[in-house]
Order: structure tokens, then C-alpha cells, then sequence
């Protein structure tokens, strides 16, 4: 197994190290991409990729937004996946004082209260009202350290059959006919390696953003679209449609 990964090892990131180093860990191991609507945001560029620079809530979503959202999802696999991961991973968030202040605040207002005793892996709907997640900042060590996705590549290092190459960005992804076969990939930002063959297949696993643009430019998406681009099609595939973007609102309290 080929890890290829176009930015640092997580590792040599200080701030994506632990629970202190948020959100300059977005900074230091991010990079800034702007939406056509002139939106400005944020994808990593570190091995982890956002699991190595986010907030550290590990939580799932529920079987009805699937349904709604992404018919074609087998749920059950995808649970289990996630329960798999929470045991590696993740362990139950430690409220704060801040966490229980704002929790009595919540039940105040009549939204409900968490159970603070409990995490829950996926948000509760029925009624909606507060709940406590779990975290990949492990709260019961030293530090509070991030345990990230890298984590399990760290874990597993030893594995003579396992090889991560880092700064290492992939161009396209190479086809014979319609089997993917390899990848093409520039080195440290500046030496190109020609191209890598896979003996068994490619995963692509770029995030939200740059998998389905890497996909498109390697010649699967839309024929219209490619062709619009002058990419020459692959499969005539809707890659990159059906983007939902899960909006959150922040919020800020400044204590006087």
C-alpha cells in the first residue's frame, strides 16, 4: 500500500499536535481555496487532512440524512466504519466549565439539557436538544494530544507491506480504458516522477473538494463539463454534482 500525501507529515506540524495548538493549526497546516461566489475557505494540506487541523468533534450522521441526502449510501457499512474508527480514535468529550455553564444556559431556554455523564456518537433528533460528542483530543493524557487520521497510519508504521510518501501532489490519475491503473505526481513541488502503477487499484481519498476536482481533470465527470474544459472523458460520470455543503453558524462569547 502506496500513501501518497501532497503536503508535511502531520508530524512536523507542531499546532495539529494537540488540543491547544486550534485553530492555528488551520493556519499552519491548511490551505485557503475561494468559492466562485468569492467565499473564502479552508482545506488541509497536512497528512491527517481536516481530521489533523479541526475542532477534534468526532460525531456521525444520522441513517434520515442519508436517506434525504445521499440515497446511494449503504448506512449500515458506513456505521459500522465509523464505530470502528471511534474505538481507535476518539473518546468521550470532557465538558468544561464553559461546556456546563452553557448546557445549564440551553435548559434554561428551554432547548433541553446533555447528558453530560454519556457521549453520543450521533446527534439526537427526537426531541433535538443538546448532547455531549466524542473527541480525537484525547483528554485523559498529557497535553490533551490530537489523535487524528494520521494516527492510524502512525500505528501501523511498522507494516512492511505500508509506505506514506509525503509532498507528494497527484496530477491525474491514470487510466487504461476505464480501470484506473496509477497516478502521475510532482515531488517536493518541483520534480516530476513521471507516474506511479498500481498492481490492484487507486483510492482516491482527497477530500470533499479536491477529489472530485481530481477526478474531472483525470477525465471522469460530466462529458459537458469536461469537455467545456477540454479534458478528454473517461466515464461520463456526475462527479461533483450533488455537492452539499453542511453549513454551520459559529458563535462567539467574549467573557467581560
Amino acid at each position: 500500500v502506496l500513501v501518497l500525501e501532497r503536503g508535511p507529515s502531520d508530524l512536523a506540524v507542531p499546532s495539529t499536535q494537540h488540543k491547544d495548538g486550534w485553530p492555528q493549526s488551520v493556519n499552519d497546516g491548511g490551505q485557503y481555496i475561494r468559492w466562485t461566489e468569492g467565499v473564502w475557505g479552508v482545506v488541509a494540506r497536512v497528512l491527517g487532512g481536516g481530521t489533523a487541523l479541526n475542532g477534534g468533534l468526532f460525531l456521525a450522521d444520522r441513517r434520515e440524512w442519508f436517506e434525504e441526502n445521499m440515497k446511494d449510501v449503504d448506512f449500515d457499512v458506513l456505521h459500522k466504519s465509523y464505530e470502528k474508527l471511534q474505538k481507535e480514535l476518539a473518546v468521550p468529550s470532557t465538558p468544561t466549565d464553559f461546556g456546563v455553564a452553557w448546557n445549564e444556559a440551553l435548559q434554561e431556554a428551554g432547548w433541553g439539557t446533555a447528558d453530560t455523564s454519556k457521549a453520543q456518537l450521533e446527534y439526537p433528533i427526537d426531541p433535538p436538544h443538546p448532547y455531549l460528542p466524542f473527541s480525537t483530543f484525547n483528554w485523559s493524557a498529557p497535553g490533551i494530544p490530537r489523535v487524528g487520521a494520521a494516527s492510524l497510519l502512525h500505528h501501523r508504521w511498522a507494516k512492511p507491506n505500508l509506505r506514506v510518501v509525503t509532498h507528494a501532489e497527484v496530477h491525474q490519475v491514470l487510466f487504461d480504458d476505464t480501470r484506473a491503473v496509477g497516478v502521475s505526481l510532482k515531488l517536493a513541488g518541483w520534480l516530476w516522477c513521471g507516474s506511479v502503477r498500481a498492481r490492484k487499484g487507486v483510492i482516491v481519498s482527497a477530500g470533499a473538494i479536491f477529489t472530485p476536482q481530481l477526478l474531472q481533470i483525470s477525465g471522469v465527470g460530466p462529458r459537458e463539463h469536461l469537455e467545456k474544459l477540454g479534458v478528454k472523458v473517461v466515464s461520463d460520470l456526475p462527479v461533483g454534482e450533488n455537492f452539499v455543503d453542511r453549513l454551520g453558524q459559529p458563535l462567539a462569547i467574549l467573557r467581560p
